[in-house]
């Protein structure tokens, strides 16, 4: 029976952790790496700024973990939420069920709180998209009302 390793967190740190490991750790191994994150996919925060000013395209920083990990075949990525972690029975409790664990990595992150007036943060695509049309809209009635007078 393979051992079990399991990352909670799927931002930069449980990614490249999952990444070494896979590498470290191949097929033939006898362990089995779980991704477990709330998210099915990665997001790149520190370019968030460039998508909001539209130097990038959101597409350049947010990727689906189950086509970064395809050709790690010793990686399962688990889209849950983690609900309690026991340590004396080596168990992950989640949104989907119980997960035994060999060894745990908690890459949980942290929650960003970046503020700006207008409306909601920018510590995701969805807020920084929102930001990026607020921005736009408010660039082209500004362009328009300095032609009218």
């Amino acid at each position: 029976m393979k051992k079990r390793i399991i990352i909670v967190g799927a931002g930069y740190a449980g990614v490249m952790t999952a990444r070494k490991l896979a590498k470290k750790f191949n097929q033939k191994s006898e362990y089995e790496i779980i991704l477990i994150d709330e998210h099915p996919f990665f997001t790149y925060r520190t370019s968030l700024h460039e998508v909001a000013t539209k130097r990038i395209e959101p597409s350049a920083v947010q990727f689906d973990l189950r086509q970064l990990f395809m050709h790690q075949k010793n990686v399962k990525i688990v889209t849950a939420h983690v609900e309690t972690v026991n340590a004396v029975q080596h168990t992950v409790q989640t949104s989907v069920g119980n997960i035994n664990y060999d060894k745990l990595i908690w890459a949980g992150g942290v929650e960003a709180k970046v503020d700006i007036p207008g409306g909601p943060s920018m510590d995701s695509l969805f807020g920084v998209w929102i930001k990026r049309r607020h921005c736009g809209y408010t660039l082209k009635k500004s362009f328009v009302k300095e032609r009218l007078s």
